[in-house]
């Protein structure tokens, strides 16, 4: 991925493990999508319910990689945001 974002000039973003607060992903979001440079970023969003979680990844177009029934109080969740000459992408992760 960095040899990627090397190729495609693209500035790399690491945001540590449960950094990123959940009432903070729509505005990051957005201003990663108004800006035209291009952007990856890899950052830990706070720990979150399952249902947060699986919330957070349907909201964004994707599927969620824990089901209804996962165990656990909170998901170390971690969000993958490339922004392309083209069009932003987002996708999440749990851990």
């Amino acid at each position: 991925m960095v040899d990627h974002a090397r190729a495609a000039n693209a500035h790399l973003a690491l945001i540590p493990e449960m950094v990123i607060p959940l009432p903070a992903i729509p505005d990051l979001l957005a201003r990663i999508e108004s800006n035209p440079q291009p952007l990856v970023l890899i950052g830990g969003v706070e720990g979150i319910s399952p249902t947060q979680y699986r919330a957070l990844v349907v909201q964004h177009g994707g599927t969620p990689d824990i089901h209804d029934g996962a165990a656990g109080t909170y998901v170390n969740a971690v969000l993958v945001a490339v922004r392309t000459a083209t069009q932003p992408q987002t996708r999440f992760s749990s851990r």
